[in-house]
């Protein structure tokens, strides 16, 4: 069990208003499906709902993940472990609610840091000293001036942001997503596994500056890849 059912039961009329209260977000990807998605599944399918990104955001912000099982607080550790939060940091995809944004506004101690987020949708702002830009990262992105990059399931720019990371030595930090996002440019890294075969050859090339860890997926089990990258020294 990776909620706590007995919260979410108390706090899913909150969850809710909360989305209906925020409904030009919301309305992005349906706002229907997705309370029918907490009103159906909050008991009998936990980990459905954990495997829904949109969802997974809501369930941390209200705390309702179990201790050990919120990816946000996870992935917030491992930035905080590497010193990646510091100097000029880009959050990649961070989603419609950028819970991990909010962790680290709340628990990192160190003010020492600008964040800048790229989100092609519209999301909710949680604090005005962020910089929203709603654009798509793409290889063709300047970074010159970013310190870190990182990215929680960041889907479709998981490629380009990884590459564009490591090439121009950058602390870099991904946690991929299960689904497929290969693409005809790159057509030997495919399928269900691709993340793996990805992460694996980056290792490959790359060496000793690529570290890579697992997380399991509740539902499917499926081991997913977290990459690490650290900037190399001068």
């Amino acid at each position: 069990m990776i909620i706590d059912a007995e919260k979410l039961l108390r706090e899913k009329g909150n969850i809710i208003k909360f989305i209906l209260e925020n409904r030009e977000v919301y309305e992005q990807i349906g706002i229907e499906s997705l309370i029918t998605i907490l009103d159906n599944n909050f008991l009998l399918l936990e980990e459905s709902l954990a495997e829904n990104f949109i969802i997974a955001e809501l369930l941390s912000k209200f705390k309702i993940f179990k201790n050990g099982y919120d990816d946000y607080v996870k992935f917030y550790k491992l930035l905080e472990k590497n010193n990646f939060i510091e100097g000029n940091c880009l959050e990649i995809a961070s989603g419609l609610y950028p819970r991990l944004a909010e962790i680290i506004k709340e628990s990192h101690y160190k003010k020492d840091y600008n964040l800048t987020i790229y989100e092609p949708k519209k999301i909710i702002r949680i604090a005005n000293d962020i910089t929203v830009n709603r654009e798509k990262f793409t290889k063709d992105t300047n970074i010159k001036q970013v310190d870190s990059i990182w990215g929680i399931h960041p889907c479709g720019a998981s490629i380009d942001m990884t590459l564009k990371g490591i090439e121009e030595n950058k602390n870099l930090a991904i946690a991929f997503c299960g689904c497929d996002h290969s693409t005809s440019e790159f057509p030997h890294w495919f399928g269900d596994y691709w993340a793996i075969d990805f992460c694996c050859e980056m290792k490959e090339r790359y060496g000793e500056s690529i570290e890579i860890f697992e997380w399991n997926r509740p539902k499917t089990k499926k081991k997913l890849p977290v990459l690490v990258h650290k900037k190399r020294r001068a």
